[in-house]
């Protein structure tokens, strides 16, 4: 399982011990806060690297993709 860790949490910069570490949560709870917060750090990583990486994004279409975001 640590194997397997390793890249999903290397795109997210987060250390490959951590998916491990959730887990093995002591608790529902504690799994299911610290999941959110790996899922909205990913979900940050998508969304940085589509508006920073595709230089041939048009404008336009980003000011419509907010609009419908809202």
């Amino acid at each position: 399982m640590m194997e397997e860790s390793k890249h999903p949490s290397g795109l997210i910069n987060v250390p490959a011990k951590t998916i491990y570490e959730i887990y093995k949560s002591s608790s529902d709870w504690e799994f299911i806060l610290k999941i959110d917060a790996l899922l909205e750090a990913a979900a940050r990583k998508v969304v940085k690297v589509a508006f920073s990486a595709n230089d041939k994004m048009n404008p336009d279409n980003m000011k419509d993709l907010l609009t419908r975001c809202r």
